[in-house]
């Protein structure tokens, strides 16, 4: 009867030093995975994509009047920096001839002084419309498909850090070839605003994508298995971790849409060093 008693007393023992075990390990687990981790809820909201393109400010209209006759300047009706409308006097020419403004504008060049000699085809006064300005921005080739006439665009103006509403107004079917990478013109409108200047370099953003009313998590706390599945890391019922299959849609770099795999509110970890992207957490188990 001792002997059993003493056995059944070791067997106990052994009993409550593995399940003391279980609940250290299980504690430490719960406790490293509040240090070495974030934590993140998942959460609903809208998320949109976009498309980025450079561009630069351009003038629509500019005409430089050429002489059409070997001449003589008699008279000029302009100065540099003048304001001229359509039809405008300009020069007057030695054979009688009166030289008029083909657009509005501004003077910007007077290429000739009274009593200089001009031959045919010879620039006299140069006039740009500084009112009427627009944005030619490149397209490639793998997004021209994506761009239409009419659709809607944001555009910043670097110099100015002002961002100003917009739409294509025309989409180029020539391509110019820069490297191996060819690309479109797309000419976009743009506000008047007296401080915009031709050649000022644009940021183009265009709608790609939109998940309305979506679940979203921060992109980082996305993972990817030796089989580029994605997954997030969640709190088993027994307090330690483990993997949880998702399925993606959307993402803009910052924040990744949810599509299956969690609920709104559900909680998910995080390394706080970023940890391996592609690998699955050492301890870390996968859910079925």
């Amino acid at each position: 009867m001792k002997k059993k008693r003493k056995a059944w007393l070791v067997v106990l023992v052994i009993l409550v030093l593995l399940a003391g075990g279980y609940f250290y390990v299980a504690g430490s687990g719960a406790r490293r995975a509040d240090s070495n981790y974030r934590r993140e809820s998942v959460r609903r909201g809208d998320l949109s994509t976009y498309y980025t393109f450079s561009g630069n400010v351009t003038v629509r209209d500019s005409a430089t009047v050429a002489a059409k006759a070997h001449t003589t300047i008699r008279e000029l009706y302009v100065r540099q920096d003048d304001q001229v409308r359509k039809n405008d006097p300009l020069v007057r020419l030695s054979n009688g001839d009166t030289i008029r403004a083909e657009i509005d504008g501004e003077v910007t060049l007077l290429h000739v002084s009274v009593g200089d000699s001009v031959s045919v085809g010879a620039p006299m006064v140069s006039i740009v419309n500084f009112d009427d300005l627009c944005v030619i921005a490149k397209i490639d080739e793998y997004d021209v498909s994506a761009v239409s006439v009419g659709k809607e665009a944001t555009m910043t103006v670097a110099a100015l850090s002002e961002t100003y509403e917009s739409r294509v107004e025309h989409i180029s079917k020539e391509a110019q070839t820069t490297g191996d990478v060819s690309f479109y013109e797309a000419k976009l409108q743009l506000p008047h605003d007296p401080r915009i200047l031709p050649g000022m370099k644009v940021d183009v953003r265009m709608l790609a994508q939109q998940a309305p009313d979506a679940l979203l998590l921060p992109a980082d706390a996305l993972r990817f298995d030796a089989y580029n599945n994605p997954y997030v890391t969640m709190q088993s019922a027994d307090g330690g971790l483990e993997q949880v299959p998702v399925t993606v849609g959307i993402q803009d770099g910052t924040t990744v849409q949810i599509t299956g795999g969690v609920s709104e509110g559900d909680t998910v970890f995080v390394p706080q060093s970023g940890g391996n992207r592609f690998m699955m957490m050492p301890g870390m188990r996968m859910r079925n």
